[in-house]
């Protein structure tokens, strides 16, 4: 809902579920108080797009009770009077209670405090009497006053039992309203120093894990050339090797050649071609076309 201003302009006031008369009421406080806070030169006014100022979480409830779902609308932006630079959050709910209901044909309705006392009701009434516990308007008014800023805790509240009530109480909400402005301003400036030390560990820590990150990086690429050279000098010596044993193996097969030479013709032609089938496996003994095939580090 929207608060109505003489002077031309609207704030919106939290709603939450609320007895018809504190429905209308709460306007009639909103209107009252926004005027008096103007006529002391306060602004009042939904926090301007941009600004950092955030609606403390509210607990309409008389007293905290478990689980609270946190689905009730609520304005975009919060609602605060500004007493010279520094935001006050305002907040005009009704509060809730916790009370019995007992069910009946048109649904459940409110137990009445005589029907709650036991006195008044016989044994029979007492075992067939069956309750349970809600959550409802209570009748009772309240101004809350919060600190907007980021981090910081600070809340004041006036109750009342109606409109009226919570009117008359305008000029000390104004006065206090005044003099916790200080106070307010004060936490935003130690939550402000807060954050910016912070933000200096943050950006350390992020400094810190940059440059263990650049010495890791080094030493990863000190491993891995040190493995590549690694693997590139036994790659070598595994081609020497191959072309040692290749040298080896071809005196070998020279050997069996020439001996073969005494031999019967048809053995001499299968042992002949044996030693061909043999050189084919062994490879080669150019030891440039065998030296080809190796990379040196830079190339790996």
């Amino acid at each position: 809902p929207k608060c109505s201003r003489r002077r031309g302009s609207s704030v919106q006031v939290r709603r939450y579920p609320q007895s018809k008369d504190r429905f209308r009421g709460a306007p009639r406080v909103a209107n009252e108080l926004f005027l008096a806070l103007e006529d002391h030169h306060h602004r009042v006014e939904l926090a301007p797009r941009g600004v950092n100022l955030w609606r403390t979480d509210l607990e309409e409830r008389d007293g905290a009770r478990g689980y609270r779902s946190t689905a009730n609308w609520q304005p975009s932006r919060v609602t605060a009077v500004f007493i010279g630079t520094v935001a006050i959050g305002i907040t005009i709910f009704e509060l809730s209670e916790n009370v019995d209901m007992r069910p009946t044909e048109s649904g459940y309705v409110r137990v009445s405090d005589d029907r709650r006392n036991p006195k008044t009701l016989s044994a029979r009434q007492l075992v067939r009497e069956w309750t349970i516990r809600r959550d409802l308007p209570s009748g009772r008014l309240c101004v809350r006053a919060t600190s907007p800023y980021p981090n910081t805790k600070w809340e004041q509240r006036w109750l009342a039992v109606d409109a009226k009530k919570l009117i008359e109480q305008v000029p000390a909400i104004v006065q206090a309203l005044e003099a916790a402005a200080p106070r307010v301003a004060n936490l935003a400036a130690e939550a402000e120093r807060a954050r910016a030390v912070e933000l200096e560990r943050i950006e350390a820590d992020h400094e810190r894990r940059i440059a263990a990150e650049a010495v890791r990086a080094r030493a990863e690429e000190v491993r891995r050339r040190e493995e590549a050279r690694a693997a590139s000098r036994d790659h070598l010596v595994a081609i020497a090797a191959g072309w040692s044993d290749a040298i080896r193996m071809e005196t070998f097969l020279d050997e069996v050649a020439r001996r073969a030479e005494e031999l019967e013709a048809a053995e001499r032609e299968r042992v002949v071609d044996n030693v061909r089938r043999a050189r084919a496996l062994v490879g080669g003994t150019d030891a440039l076309e065998r030296f080809s095939i190796w990379r040196p580090v830079h190339e790996t």
